[in-house]
């Protein structure tokens, strides 16, 4: 049966026609925005906008982030798919992967390596957009171009962290003209013989990392150019590195390729699994283990994650992650705790309620689609909710999605539109979406309180990057406020960690708190910041009994990291 199984996967990954209806459309041309906008099906209350699509530069794009302005940068992949070989069949791409004396040998790989580090000039850029919340349209304006496939992006500062292929970087604007004018490596070494698997998917964690996700199919060493660490990224996993490029580190282990990875602001971290395999979405907290091409797990003793239910969303392809986290504005109550699943594959925006419980279980239920869209050109590839309560979309459009099931080659693949997509309830009241950039350090610490998580986040990252010592006396008070609610009390607590901020009373406050999420939180900053476990230890070890699995492996994890 293993046999059987493996081999049908290699048909299936391998033979170009046998997915043909799901991965490529028959039509041979392309809609007009608005003509495709007709084709969307919504539920009532609910609208679609366009907000960029091709006049304005969007072609294949990858990712969406929101900035502490308010913008939204994404980028375009002209060059995509860029393997080195190309409509290799399976067998040969796990032997190729996996010798790198070969590759050396392979003279298409220079060629692609010296795209990816930028010493040959790529076809590629990265886009802001300003304006987007005004009844103007939006204003589309060149970061960086000469780039090749750069999969995701984070703001930070005066430019962004890229993911690009082998490499990842930073490129910062110091002149402040608005244009990338130097790159400074962080990451190097990823494996590239996949295009449709490399590092992408950056998130800014608490206590100053940034995680991001790789595919299965690609193996390699890739070492923190500032220090020298050193770590193996082989098939999928979830990494990070610490935001002054010194630290590198495999967080977890597993699934096959995970497209949507996000933090909650109550700290819980979810993904989606790609091919549908039972984690449609899945909680994803640093040193688990799941099942996947590999079978790599963090510890040696550890057990694989189960799947999480039995049902099926459709599709091999999932390949965005978003929850409406907003307490107020935005979308209703109703969609609290659902995950908006973008699947380019079957055209739509699945939905699937996820809770995990406060005793650790997680329970799961498929929703109806949220969107769907009779243009099977649309392909769904990210999905973020903005400062402006809105789910903003990025759509490939694409007579193709796949990339295993179509040749590499085929030349109907489409390298001229692109599209992003704003979902709007029309019962959300316009509100103003502040330059958190431009802000005072009070405003920053009632932002914190804001409902729009966007918003609470920024706040963050500019408490954060200011280096606002000054602000710890009301950061303090905010953690410790039992009547503020917990997403607010989670990010001061993250603002003191981000700032060094060690406190031994407040943690002993939070170590005890009646949220689990909060004593969570509490545990992880502890052991990092903490001089020395000991004065916690009657702490400590009343969270080795807490009713919560996530607070005992949480303080277990802790102890083990401080010996």
């Amino acid at each position: 049966m293993k046999a059987l199984t493996s081999t049908f996967l290699a048909l299936c990954l391998a033979s170009p026609g046998l997915w043909a209806k799901k991965t490529q459309s028959e039509r041979t041309e392309a809609l007009t925005p608005a003509e495709q906008a007709k084709t969307f099906k919504l539920p009532e209350g609910y609208v679609i906008e366009l907000v960029a699509s091709e006049k304005d530069g969007v072609i294949n794009p990858i990712d969406l982030a929101f900035d502490d302005r308010g913008r939204l940068w994404t980028q375009t992949a002209r060059m995509y798919p860029l393997d080195p070989v190309q409509d290799i069949q399976w067998n040969e791409l796990l032997k190729l992967m996996k010798d790198k004396e070969a590759q050396q040998r392979n003279p298409n790989f220079k060629r692609v390596l010296d795209l990816y580090q930028g010493e040959t000039r790529g076809e590629d850029g990265i886009l802001i957009l300003s304006g987007l919340y005004g009844d103007g349209e939006a204003k589309v304006s060149i970061f960086a171009d000469g780039l090749t496939i750069p999969q995701s992006i984070l703001p930070y500062r005066s430019g962004a962290f890229v993911a690009q292929g082998s490499e990842l970087f930073f490129l910062d604007d110091r002149d402040g003209d608005g244009v990338a004018d130097h790159r400074e490596p962080i990451l190097t070494g990823f494996g590239f013989t996949d295009s449709h698997t490399m590092v992408h998917t950056l998130v800014r964690g608490p206590g100053n990392w940034v995680h991001f996700s790789q595919g299965a199919l690609n193996m390699g060493e890739v070492t923190a150019v500032k220090s020298g660490a050193k770590a193996d990224f082989d098939y999928s996993k979830i990494g990070r590195f610490s935001i002054d490029g010194e630290k590198l580190e495999v967080v977890s282990s597993g699934l096959n390729n995970i497209w949507g990875f996000w933090m909650r602001p109550n700290g819980q971290w979810w993904g989606s699994e790609a091919n549908d395999q039972g984690w449609s979405v899945t909680p994803l907290e640093p040193g688990s283990s799941f099942k996947g091409i590999g079978n790599q797990t963090i510890r040696p003793y550890q057990p694989l994650f189960p799947k999480l239910h039995p049902f099926r969303v459709g599709g091999s392809g999932i390949s965005g992650l978003a929850f409406c986290d907003d307490l107020k504005g935005g979308f209703p109550t109703e969609w609290k705790d659902v995950a908006f699943l973008a699947n380019p594959i079957t055209n739509a925006i699945n939905a699937v309620r996820i809770v995990r419980k406060p005793d650790g279980s997680i329970s799961a239920e498929h929703l109806p689609d949220f969107l769907r869209c009779e243009d099977d050109w649309f392909r769904p590839v990210n999905i973020e909710f903005g400062p402006d309560g809105c789910l903003y979309i990025a759509d490939w459009y694409n007579k193709i999605v796949s990339h295993n099931e179509v040749p590499r080659s085929d030349p109907s693949r489409d390298k001229k539109h692109g599209r992003i997509w704003r979902i709007r309830h029309t019962g959300t009241e316009p509100s103003t979406v502040p330059d958190l950039t431009q802000a005072d350090a009070g405003p920053l610490v009632q932002s914190l309180s804001s409902p729009n998580a966007w918003e609470k986040r920024a706040a963050m990252n500019q408490i954060i990057e200011r280096g606002m010592q000054d602000l710890a006396r009301p950061l303090k008070a905010l953690a410790a406020d039992r009547a503020a609610h917990p997403h607010s009390r989670i990010h001061a607590l993250w603002s003191l960690e981000g700032l060094g901020h060690f406190d031994l009373m407040l943690m002993a406050r939070l170590l005890l708190s009646d949220e689990d999420n909060v004593r969570r939180e509490a545990v992880r900053a502890t052991a990092r910041l903490a001089p020395s476990l000991e004065i916690l230890n009657p702490a400590l070890a009343a969270m080795i009994e807490d009713p919560n699995p996530m607070v005992r492996s949480a303080t277990l994890r802790a102890i083990a990291e401080r010996g």
